[in-house]
């Protein structure tokens, strides 16, 4: 998730959000067979600004790492995206 973060902010210079989840589970097929397996799934959410100034952002430095956010005006319905992506459980994504 973090690395997908920096490849956006780095990349596309697009504030976006990611998130991921993986699970084990374990049950029985139709004739009561025990099965194994795993379940993934992501929601990703990405701020897409409508002004064409607002589409970039300042350059990043050339350095390794990351060295913190952007300066972008957010609006309120990016702010509430947000919000609610960070409350997805794994259970929820998967």
């Amino acid at each position: 998730e973090d690395i997908a973060g920096v490849y956006f902010r780095q990349s596309e210079q697009l504030p976006t959000r990611v998130r991921l989840g993986v699970a084990e589970f374990f049950d029985r097929d139709g004739e009561g067979k025990p099965r194994h397996g795993w379940r993934a799934g992501g929601v990703i959410a990405q701020f897409l600004p409508r002004a064409p100034e607002r589409l970039r952002m300042r350059d990043l430095h050339g350095g390794d790492g990351d060295e913190g956010g952007h300066d972008v005006q957010e609006d309120d319905a990016w702010t509430e995206a947000v919000t609610l992506l960070n409350t997805v459980d794994t259970d929820e994504l998967t």
